[in-house]
């Protein structure tokens, strides 16, 4: 059944309400350097309920000019992932307009919130998220179809053979897919399936069927949706690693089998004190790339610990150009998501509470040396 319970519409209300170190050392030529615009005031941190920096004058005011416009220049997409409750905030809700050219639903599409109860679908939270879109010419990507986190309980009482995990799985996948067919242009079909520390992620999906849910998730898509971008997305996969070289690795396997895998999500949550090399992520994506997959840059944000410094927000503003640039330069490298609007509306401190101010914009949705950056580099080739 498909409907949008009372129930679980106030559930999901209720659940969305709660709540110095120097530069790093690059050698290579996609190093962390770019002109900036001149702001000189820390900024405090930037999650709900912090109190940011009144320093901020109107001489260092950085006006929004338009990521999606600049970006469209070089058909790239510049996307952000966006929470429905915050629509409701009318400042939010222009910036996602305005600012960006794709829409991915933060929670919304998780399987825990589309699908709370075997048998019923609540899909009016994605259908607003859907509209809202299409009528500001958005493109959207679906997040996620299947994951092993913000997963029902249900799932794992009642789903205890393989038989039983891949029907489940398909009937998941052909429900949602088939919902919003022509809608959606792009969906993370699967997330976060490489351990960290080796082979694939042991998860009720892996112990019932190995890589066979994979398989079978991709094709229910594809069947579906022929014309959606079929995705495997995970983190710290950006530079070659050892745990890209398993995602590398799983995705020859799939192609080889005829599934329909069209590309990869490299998801970039970043910490600004441990940031990748980019001439190995442009590395990354040119291997993925020439196996004949799209590669995505699905869920950027660099977060810093601590409260933001003038200098820190510094290098943090050449880490966000330096990976612009990167996509700009490397074939096979077309989108960019931040994972949020703004650093009010991140989920960085809530879930690593001495962290924060990962975004393009701060706590009261003035732009960041970060956002310039992203302009400078898509005004300046």
């Amino acid at each position: 059944m498909v409907h949008a319970s009372f129930t679980s519409m106030l559930a999901f209300f209720l659940f969305f309400s709660s709540g110095c170190a120097t530069a790093p050392k690059v050698e290579d030529p996609y190093s962390f350097g770019v002109e900036l615009m001149a702001d000189s005031s820390p900024e405090s941190a930037q999650n709900e309920g912090s109190s940011p920096a009144t320093a901020h004058t109107a001489a260092q005011e950085i006006p929004l000019v338009g990521l999606r416009g600049l970006a469209a220049a070089y058909h790239l997409d510049f996307g952000v992932a966006v929470a429905f409750k915050a629509l409701s905030i009318s400042k939010y809700a222009q910036i996602v307009s305005s600012e960006f050219s794709t829409l991915t639903p933060e929670n919304e599409m998780k399987w825990q919130y589309i699908h709370p109860v075997a048998g019923s679908y609540e899909l009016f939270f994605g259908d607003q998220l859907v509209q809202f879109a299409q009528s500001h010419q958005m493109k959207v990507r679906g997040h996620t179809l299947v994951w092993h986190n913000q997963l029902p309980r249900w799932v794992s009482e009642s789903v205890t053979t393989e038989d039983a995990l891949l029907k489940l799985v398909t009937e998941h996948v052909s429900t949602i897919v088939g919902h919003y067919r022509g809608k959606i242009a792009k969906w993370d079909v699967a997330n976060e399936v490489i351990d960290d520390a080796q082979g694939m992620r042991d998860t009720l999906f892996y112990r019932l069927s190995g890589t066979e849910f994979l398989s079978t998730a991709f094709r229910a898509a594809h069947e579906a949706d022929a014309d959606a971008l079929l995705y495997l997305n995970d983190y710290s996969v950006e530079a070659i690693n050892p745990k890209s070289n398993r995602l590398y690795e799983l995705c020859k396997a799939l192609l080889a089998q005829g599934v329909p895998l069209h590309g990869v999500g490299l998801q970039a949550h970043w910490d600004l004190d441990d940031l990748p090399s980019m001439s190995s992520v442009r590395k990354n994506i040119e291997r993925f790339a020439a196996l004949g997959l799209k590669v995505d840059i699905t869920e950027l944000d660099i977060r810093m610990k601590g409260a933001p410094t003038p200098e820190r927000l510094r290098v943090q503003a050449e880490a966000y150009a330096a990976l612009v640039r990167v996509v700009l330069d490397t074939e096979g490298s077309d989108s960019i998501t931040v994972w949020g609007v703004d650093d009010g509306h991140s989920w960085v401190p809530q879930w690593m509470s001495s962290y924060g101010s990962a975004l393009l914009l701060d706590g009261k949705y003035r732009a960041k040396q970060a956002y310039a950056a992203v302009v400078g580099e898509l005004s300046n080739r």
